[in-house]
């Protein structure tokens, strides 16, 4: 009898250019990757030690805020371990460095090249951010969504989605090391791709699209990212033909009775092609 591993804490990033239209970074992964290779996602990864041991030096005060806008699901420590992965994955996967001085102020975009000339040659993120007297810039992150492996899979992820502005003046330094390509894209441009099959996006990365793309301006997100510190955990099923589907909260398959946490979806089904849709 096999047992259902834990899932690892994980963040993502999701980077909104306020271009017109509106844009956002997406990463294509490598094709030796391990775990959805040539898909494309948002920056991100999984929580890692020197997250958790930054943010057990931060003052109670500080983490009590970050922990209440993630609903107070989590430690304090915890909770900020979060935001803090998804600022360190994305400076070292996309170059984008979310950081400020002492005074509140974005480092000169010299300051941030160095910063990245460091990540790149293997030091340490917290350290390099020390060395230059900045510290993450957590409050630039907005959580928008949190999403849960299922209990079938073999890799399991407990990932929260955060929104922010791309940091300005910036532009992506894409580690090809991770990643094959990685630019910004209109979210409607990304989700036709992904319907005509040029696109591979796992479950989650192709619902945030899909909400992005009802987000008109940055300042809408609460109208459309509207319960974002309620989990959700596919199921999988099958539909009455035998398909396979992905049952999400509010969705009449789901096993628990619940609201649905996404506008217009329940759940995922798979086309003739297998790809969920």
């Amino acid at each position: 009898m096999s047992s259902i591993l834990s899932p690892k804490p994980a963040a993502t990033l999701l980077v909104w250019s306020e271009q017109a239209p509106p844009q956002v970074l997406m990463l294509k992964r490598q094709s030796q990757s391990g775990f959805f290779a040539n898909a494309h996602v948002f920056p991100g990864g999984a929580v890692d030690i020197a997250d958790t041991e930054w943010s057990h030096q931060q003052e109670h005060g500080f983490l009590r805020t970050i922990s209440e806008s993630l609903g107070d699901k989590h430690p304090s420590q915890e909770a900020l371990a979060f935001f803090l992965a998804a600022i360190r994955e994305t400076a070292e996967e996309a170059g984008l460095l979310y950081a400020i001085d002492a005074l509140g102020n974005f480092p000169s975009l010299e300051i941030v090249s160095s910063v990245l000339d460091a990540i790149d040659a293997g030091d340490s993120f917290y350290k390099t951010l020390l060395h230059h007297q900045l510290t993450p810039h957590v409050q630039a992150l907005v959580p928008i969504s949190w999403w849960i492996t299922p209990e079938i899979e073999k890799r399991r992820y407990d990932t929260r989605f955060f929104l922010s502005r791309k940091p300005v003046g910036q532009t992506p330094r894409i580690n090809y090391s991770e990643s094959s390509l990685g630019d910004f894209i209109i979210p409607n441009q990304a989700l036709n791709s992904y319907f005509s099959g040029d696109l591979i996006l796992a479950p989650p990365t192709l619902a945030m699209l899909e909400l992005l793309d009802q987000m008109a301006s940055f300042e809408r997100f609460p109208e459309v990212f509207v319960q974002p510190n309620q989990p959700i955990c596919p199921q999988v099923g099958f539909d009455e033909k035998g398909k396979l589907l992905l049952a999400l909260p509010g969705d009449k398959l789901y096993s628990q009775k619940s609201e649905p946490v996404l506008l217009k979806r329940t759940r995922f089904e798979t086309n003739n092609h297998g790809r969920f849709v």
